[in-house]
């Protein structure tokens, strides 16, 4: 690595340079970003229509895992994945295109892992890591409980 930022080698005496590897992943265009959720959004709803019993489980929750036992508990941590708290508030954040990106804030905690379960559904289709078990009825119930979550996360980004 040299002093601007590339990597340079040498390869049969001819010396190329390839720029540094970002960390940072690219920014994708609001209109993108919107236009993806809404496809993945039909995707889910193919997907729930597939399944012939309302009542069976079709998504299994799963439980954080505690990073070290021997650390003092924070008080802005979460027992949920993607949960948060900012002062007095629950905040939902998921990774979208390998970006934290913020969904909403919530009096409580249990509201802001369930509006993180819905992204994650979206995004991930049945396949998506959620903190509660789901069964085709209580997807459906979800996505009709918190469907504006979707129209205000489209229009704040487009």
């Amino acid at each position: 690595m040299n002093q601007n930022g590339t990597q340079e080698e040498i390869k049969e005496g001819i010396e190329i340079s390839i720029p540094a590897r970002s960390r940072r992943a690219p920014r994708v265009s609001p209109e993108h970003r919107t236009a993806f959720l809404r496809s993945r959004y039909a995707i889910l709803h193919r997907q729930l229509d597939a399944v012939d019993d309302p009542a069976r489980t079709i998504v299994r929750g799963r439980r954080k895992v505690a990073r070290s036992l021997n650390r003092q508990a924070s008080t802005r941590r979460s027992r949920f994945t993607g949960v948060f708290k900012n002062h007095s508030k629950w905040q939902a954040l998921i990774d979208i295109f390998d970006r934290k990106t913020y969904i909403h804030s919530y009096m409580t905690e249990q509201e802001a892992a369930r509006a993180y379960d819905l992204m994650s559904l979206v995004l991930k289709g049945l396949a998506g890591l959620t903190n509660f078990d789901y069964s085709k009825t209580d997807v459906l119930d979800l996505i009709s409980n918190h469907s504006n979550i979707i129209d205000k996360f489209c229009s704040n980004h487009s």
